[in-house]
């Protein structure tokens, strides 16, 4: 059977005013290995509430194969998290799975359109997938991200609640407050970051300190 292990980062959004538009990936990992059955599905090394086909690793792991005209079959996936649940990782790492397992048949845009016809933005998907700081629009339906190198002396202090928030939960200081249209006034400075990547405008830059996503990949 086949098997394939992705490492994914931790991704942080919602960064300063890019809601739903800005993201960032973090130098904290999640390995999660995939491996082919004949029937059924396996999910270890989690919460026993993310057990189930809803998991979305799991979910994204079956829109792939969808997308390829592939049979879901059984799988086997387990979690080795360094990442707090409901703080960035799933469906990323499903699709990542899927295509590897598959020979890499779509490309990085490709999965992060399914992902993000599944999440509904790409502000935390895009880092996932490009590394990096990420400016992220939808247009006609589909994500548009730019990736941006860190400075290399960047550190960043993550403080984590003692409570979850689900994405489509308002955020409590948010609710005095409509953010339906939001991502449409923020996007276009995605829009505008990207117009002075692509003509060169980068003095504010330093040299690339990217965190992307590594693979293995295996046979038992």
């Amino acid at each position: 059977m086949k098997r394939v292990t992705i490492r994914v980062p931790a991704t942080t959004a919602n960064l300063g005013p890019g809601f739903d538009a800005f993201g960032c990936a973090l130098s904290l990992y999640t390995d999660v290995t995939f491996e082919e059955t004949d029937s059924g599905l396996e999910i270890t090394g989690c919460d026993e509430a993310y057990t189930g086909p809803d998991n979305l690793a799991y979910t994204a792991y079956c829109a792939v194969l969808g997308t390829l005209s592939e049979e879901v079959r059984g799988v086997k996936i387990h979690i080795d998290a360094h990442i707090p649940i409901c703080r960035g990782l799933g469906s990323s790492a499903g699709a990542m799975g899927a295509n590897v397992l598959r020979g890499n048949k779509l490309s990085t845009q490709g999965l992060l359109n399914i992902t993000n016809a599944m999440e509904g933005h790409p502000d935390n998907l895009a880092p996932a997938f490009l590394g990096g700081l990420t400016a992220s629009m939808v247009d006609g339906g589909l994500p548009v991200s730019v990736s941006f190198p860190l400075h290399a002396g960047w550190e960043f202090l993550v403080l984590i609640p003692d409570f979850t928030l689900s994405t489509p939960s308002p955020v409590p200081f948010c609710r005095s407050r409509s953010t339906a249209g939001t991502p449409f006034t923020t996007s276009p400075t995605a829009r505008w970051c990207s117009r002075r990547w692509s003509l060169g405008t980068k003095s504010c830059c330093a040299p690339p300190c990217r965190t992307g996503f590594t693979r293995t990949t295996g046979k038992s």
